[in-house]
């Protein structure tokens, strides 16, 4: 028999353990009813509700009726009515055998079917009971809910011992998930189209993604998630199904062991976690406070003793040959942003690119991608033509297809599809016992690797998990990153990307393209834009986008998008910064500050125009500060550069500092000093000037070290201005071409060289930033920093 089938019940009586949970009203009950209502459970059909709670029978009704309607809307007042009338309620002790044993005695002589909706620490007192009550015999069956167990050793003394009373093949292990239409949907797809199955191995598909996210918390279910954690409550039992029902070889029939053999076949064939490599392949984390649709959420503290994990990651390797060097990456973790349940199979890209738009490198993989909850759907991602004027201009485009079930179709929901298959003797949608036992010795080598290497639980706050989307827009280029705020250093350096402006109609096409691409979902944005940032909108000069906030937040489904400027950003930046990314030139050595430390920074940068701007740091906060300093007017400190400003001021009337400081700056710097020498400057652009300097020409070089000596007086201006004692950072895209020259010259002569002052200045630090995206890093900051703002308001 087929899943799917919808004959009559055969068995008639349910004893139903664990009446009162949460389970049970919010799922079986209402299942049940719905079976009732389709006709599909026998006239006689009859079930006993067990549980602790001292109810009697009407008590009971009493608080299964409001559930039931608010579950079932739906359903009218006659089928509720049907349904209570065949529930009577039995208060047991399910320690005691002979208490469960007493209060199932008097039904044995139905056809019975005893539901275990109990946590499994339960399960052999309670089946001891059944027993001897005779309520296992022949041809009775057992529905036992996942995880069987908590670790090998105690699935297999369960499974042993239940096995002394009642037969495999009179046994129902469910993992609910496997009751899921588009679970089902998996086998059919994968084996009813040859298009899909000739791919379905190594050489096609690039990787497999299996995420099961909650948006609720611990509550609740304290004392057993203190035992269980995210690793043996999820992975075990929910994602591990997902991935065999992806993984396994084609079935010789859909009868049922034929299909559970294959299962086995996967869970035997993963390859153990070592501690060798737990860090790289696996991580765990427990919430912290934070927030979830606006409203506060408190961290999870588990009972003292207790080191469990809410949420966990596990890249898994299947050693077969359709497999082998494919990653699963299987995630699953509590208080994140949304409720959601997904399996994304991505392919490789093609062999070979033909088309100039977009890039290979841009291109959006094909992705099949099936939606198991909040809604059951199907989408597979293709790469089409974006219709162009000429066959030479043909552009490719991400164009996502529906493969859904249309929602006129009648499916039942997963306890229902198992409730009937239960009761009609359909193993195919349950789990063996070898399943049980191969799942969870590949589960205590995770936990195992885990403590050997005593990896570490990382915090994150609660229902903001995802990663914040962070861009730095330039003039022609924009970059992408993702950032994970929960971390000491956010900006995850592998998910840089950066893309030509004028590959993309808009700031969030282009957003979007990135997050197809790096197959990420986020909510939430920091976007640094080169230009004036105006409330809702931000300006770039001779930039082809509008950027709007609302309207690219709107485009891309963000909770929250934040704009700033790119020299706020590079100043936010320094709080992130560590010794690696920065070349000191001059001053006390400079150490990052820790946490708590005040600190007053100055930044100051040289690109296109000169920008001036600084950092407070208070108590773990950062504040940048965005000035216009770069436009305050030239001070000259030699006769040389006195000469410098007459011969500018002729051009533009007004000299300030950036017309010196800055990548035109030091053009105009040369064409002076070719000026004052007689000689022809020509028409130059920075690298020429650079160059030519290189190669010893006298005007170039004079040209660097003015540059470099004004700089150096401008930067040390600086720290007087804003009280910036603990360094100035040197940012900008002349700053590492021009290391070297800053490094040899005045630079830090004139920054120090403050009168009554030098002394002082002499011990203040300057700094050459060589990170190569802090505008990214300093965006990835931001973000921490509202993060952080959302976290302590919720605490």
């Amino acid at each position: 028999m087929s899943p799917g089938s919808e004959t009559r019940a055969m068995h008639d009586t349910l004893f139903l353990f664990g009446a009162t949970g949460d389970l049970a009203q919010r799922y079986l009950f209402p299942s049940l009813l719905r079976l009732l209502g389709d006709g599909l459970l026998p006239e006689d059909f009859r079930i006993r509700a067990l549980a602790l709670s001292g109810h009697d029978t009407e008590a009971f009704h009493d608080i299964l009726r409001p559930r039931l309607q608010q579950a079932m809307p739906m359903a009218s007042q006659e089928d509720i009515a049907s349904l209570l009338r065949r529930i009577d309620y039995r208060s047991v002790d399910l320690r005691d055998v002979d208490s469960v044993a007493a209060a199932v005695s008097d039904l044995v002589d139905r056809r019975c079917v005893s539901y275990l909706a109990i946590p499994p620490g339960l399960y052999i007192s309670t089946c001891e009971g059944l027993a001897k009550g005779g309520a296992l015999a022949a041809p009775a069956r057992l529905m036992l809910e996942k995880p069987i167990g908590s670790d090998s050793e105690s699935a297999e003394e369960i499974i042993t011992t239940i096995g002394q009373w009642i037969d495999e093949d009179r046994v129902f292990r469910l993992d609910h998930y496997l009751g899921k239409a588009a679970v089902q949907n998996l086998i059919a797809l994968r084996f009813g189209n040859t298009l899909l199955e000739a791919v379905w191995n190594r050489n096609y598909i690039e990787s497999v993604h299996i995420l099961v996210a909650e948006s609720e918390g611990v509550d609740g279910r304290d004392a057993y998630y203190a035992r269980s954690g995210a690793l043996r409550d999820m992975v075990q039992s929910h994602i591990l199904q997902l991935l065999c029902m992806v993984a396994m070889e084609p079935p010789a029939s859909l009868e049922a062991d034929r299909i559970r053999d294959e299962k086995v076949k996967v869970l035997r064939a993963l390859r153990p976690l070592d501690a060798k490599h737990a860090a790289r392949d696996s991580v765990r984390g427990r919430y912290t406070a934070g927030s979830i649709n606006g409203q506060p959420a408190q961290a999870y503290q588990p009972p003292e003793g207790s080191d469990v994990e809410t949420f966990a990651g596990v890249t898994a390797h299947i050693d077969n040959w359709r497999w082998s060097g494919v990653p699963f990456h299987l995630v699953t973790g509590k208080r994140l942003p949304e409720r959601t349940t997904r399996v994304v199979v991505t392919l490789k890209p093609v062999t070979h690119w033909l088309f100039e738009r977009p890039q290979r490198a841009q291109a959006a993989p094909n992705r099949l991608v099936f939606q198991l909850q909040p809604q059951e759907n199907i989408e597979l991602g293709l790469m089409s033509s974006l219709a162009g004027p000429e066959w030479g201009a043909l552009e490719l485009q991400p164009l996502e297809l529906e493969l859904s079930v249309p929602t006129g179709l009648h499916r039942r929901i997963a306890y229902e599809r198992l409730f009937l298959d239960a009761f009609n003797g359909n193993h195919t949608l349950f789990v063996r016992d070898d399943e049980v036992r191969a799942a969870w010795a590949w589960i205590d080598s995770v936990a195992d690797a885990w403590k050997a290497a005593d990896l570490p639980l990382e915090p994150y706050p609660a229902g903001h998990s995802q990663p914040v989307l962070v861009a730095d827009i330039g003039g022609t280029n924009a970059r992408f990153a993702l950032a994970d705020t929960s971390l000491d250093a956010p900006l995850l350096k592998d998910s840089i990307r950066e893309f030509a402006v004028a590959q993309f109609p808009s700031l969030g096409d282009a957003a979007r393209h990135y997050l197809e691409q790096a197959g990420a979902t986020a909510r939430r944005g920091v976007f640094a834009v080169a230009g004036r940032v105006d409330g809702d909108e931000a300006r770039i000069t001779n930039h082809p986008w509008v950027i709007s906030r609302n309207r690219t937040a709107a485009m891309l489904g963000f909770d929250e998008l934040h704009l700033i400027n790119d020299f706020a950003a590079q100043a936010m930046a320094v709080g992130l910064l560590q010794p690696d990314d920065v070349v000191q030139i001059g001053g006390a050595q400079w150490v990052p500050a820790t946490p708590g430390q005040p600190r007053n920074y100055g930044v100051i940068g040289p690109g296109t125009g000169l920008g001036v701007g600084g950092l407070i740091v208070r108590h773990g906060r950062s504040y940048p500060l965005e000035t216009e300093g770069g436009h305050v007017s030239f001070p000259p400190g030699t006769p040389e550069e006195v000469r410098i400003l007459e011969i500018l001021s002729e051009q533009f009337g007004r000299v300030s500092n950036e017309r010196l400081i800055c990548g035109p700056g030091l053009v105009n710097i040369h064409r002076a000093v070719c000026e004052m020498a007689g000689f022809d400057p020509g028409q130059l652009q920075p690298p020429d000037v650079t160059a030519r300097a290189a190669l010893g020409d006298p005007q170039a070089m004079r040209a660097v070290d003015v540059f470099c000596a004004v700089f150096g007086a401008i930067a040390g201006d600086l720290v007087l201005i804003q009280g910036a004692w603990d360094g100035v950072f040197l940012t900008g895209g002349l700053v590492p071409k021009m290391l070297d020259s800053l490094q040899h010259s005045g630079f830090r002569q004139r920054f120090e060289h403050k009168g009554r002052f030098s002394s002082i200045m002499g011990r203040v630090p300057s700094l050459a930033i060589m990170h190569p995206c802090p505008g990214l890093l300093g965006a990835a900051a931001y973000a921490s920093d509202v993060e952080h703002d959302m976290a302590g308001a919720a605490t």
